[in-house]
């Protein structure tokens, strides 16, 4: 079972490096965790981070951006931004993400929805959290392959 198990985890990591994440750094350990993330529109990326239209955007209540300024919830999300304020992006933990404008892949950031394309970046989706989770408890690089589309069952 372990051979099974191993072989597979190296397969999906190639498929994963050979379409589009080869930004994995070479490390000492040849294991990367690889993570699948499977699931509709929610798994594709709703979650707003800064567009604040009222017509589409609900005057901007809720949006990422201003859940992370409330005191009450600031200190949850300060892995997200650099002392800069820019977004962070991870170098142990990686995306690969194929939307309807191609394939997205990279160090976990903001951005890896549907919405978004490597130029533009206003949604997250669950792969955001998870991503920086799992980074923190494991100490292999980890590779989260997301797969999603809306409306279908």
């Amino acid at each position: 079972v372990q051979s099974v198990t191993s072989t597979l985890v190296l397969g999906l990591a190639t498929i994963g490096l050979t379409t589009g994440c080869n930004s994995l750094p070479a490390s000492s350990s040849s294991a990367v965790q690889v993570f699948i993330l499977a699931g509709q529109s929610n798994m594709e990326g709703q979650g707003v981070v800064d567009l604040d239209h009222p017509r589409d955007y609900n005057g901007g209540k809720g949006i990422l951006n201003r859940v992370m300024v409330n005191p009450k919830n600031a200190g949850r999300y300060v892995h997200l931004k650099d002392a800069e304020g820019k977004w962070t992006v991870r170098d142990d933990v990686f995306v690969r993400f194929r939307n309807r404008s191609g394939v997205m892949a990279g160090g976990l950031t903001i951005g890896f929805t549907g919405y978004g394309s490597q130029n533009s970046r206003h949604h997250i989706g669950p792969e955001l959290q998870i991503g920086h989770r799992l980074g923190d408890a494991i100490e292999e690089p980890v590779l989260l392959i997301k797969t999603a589309w809306g409306g279908k069952s």
